[in-house]
């Protein structure tokens, strides 16, 4: 096989639960998996490719066309699959559409599942059936679950964390066509990463009992019930609300709930609109408000767009993703699809 294509979306994380070790929620959280931002990245085998694009990165004997940053974070995979697997011949890979990185959207990890699946394609391996295991062995997914199952599945994801046994840790929901989120993200802040991030948990408390337990309290029975229900009030609502008390943890790290002071203040103008229910996911600093419809995201955005500050930021709006990343083969029928 020659040719692979994948598409895969982001992830969307809206507080990890740090509770303690051996303890339900140790390393647990919700988020979901939207259709955009996304990737869109095309591999193949050199031999069988062109070699004369003029924007192409090239290293040693791959051709990676990317963004600069994304060529890099590409490079240093194929580095890392070919210590694995040094049979993998020069590839070249193209994206046709990139997610940003270090925007609290689980980029990293979807390009890393994207870019290894279609490598074990390319030399006609057999699919991974426990797609965490290649999270791990390339540095992803090393508390939460939840951008790696929905790499597979996706859906809105309920991770119960890392004590619990393989089978029982993950429950997964529709998220209701109809639904929308609107994410918005400054142009000129990142999110923690690497040695900042891993300094935080080295270093911070467990969170206390009586939190991890009004935090279950509103995942399963307030914001699971209203999704099965498709109550979109109920389910804005305890989103906000695990937000905010998920956030506080992370506050004095990354000064306040929200890692964007921009952010924070744009949020507090929608409130005054009568919009609510803004939630920072992961490290941020993308945030992202929920709607009921195309609609009334539509309106939402607009009213962020007159805000003073609305050309600092990119605005999108994005659908949920119920599926898992898509992979175009010519390999046999039970290669195809990691969906």
């Amino acid at each position: 096989m020659n040719d692979v294509e994948v598409i895969a979306g982001s992830r969307l994380h809206f507080g990890l639960l740090c509770a303690p070790k051996g303890a339900r929620w140790h390393y647990g959280g919700i988020g979901m998996m939207l259709d955009k931002p996304g990737w869109d990245i095309c591999f193949s085998t050199l031999r069988s490719a062109k070699l004369h694009e003029a924007t192409s990165h090239k290293t040693d004997s791959d051709l990676v066309t990317a963004t600069p940053k994304v060529a890099e974070r590409i490079t240093r995979i194929l580095k890392t699959f070919r210590e694995l697997s040094p049979e993998l011949p020069a590839i070249k890979i193209t994206a046709r559409s990139e997610a940003l990185l270090h925007a609290g959207l689980g980029s990293g990890t979807q390009l890393t599942l994207a870019t290894v699946s279609a490598l074990r394609l390319l030399l006609g391996k057999p699919r991974e059936p426990q797609v965490g295991r290649i999270a791990e062995s390339f540095g992803r997914s090393r508390r939460s679950a939840v951008g790696t199952f929905g790499f597979d599945h996706g859906g809105f994801i309920v991770d119960y964390g890392r004590s619990i046994p393989d089978g029982n840790q993950i429950q997964r929901l529709r998220f209701p066509e109809a639904w929308r989120m609107l994410l918005l993200t400054p142009h000129e802040k990142a999110g923690l990463s690497g040695d900042t991030e891993e300094s935080f948990f080295g270093q911070q408390s467990f969170l206390v009992d009586d939190v991890v337990q009004r935090l279950e309290t509103i995942v399963e029975r307030e914001l699971v019930v209203a999704l099965c229900n498709e109550d979109f009030a109920g389910f804005a609502s305890s989103l906000a609300a695990y937000g905010n008390l998920a956030g506080a943890y992370y506050a004095s790290t990354q000064g306040g709930i929200f890692s964007s002071v921009l952010l924070q203040q744009v949020a507090e103008w929608l409130s005054t609109k009568n919009v609510i229910g803004a939630v920072q996911s992961s490290w941020g600093p993308t945030i992202c408000l929920p709607a009921e419809s195309e609609y009334e995201a539509t309106r939402i955005r607009d009213l962020v767009m007159m805000h003073p500050a609305s050309s600092e930021l990119q605005i999108s709006i994005a659908r949920g993703l119920n599926a898992g990343a898509t992979i175009k083969t010519t390999a046999s029928e039970d290669h195809r699809s990691f969906g």
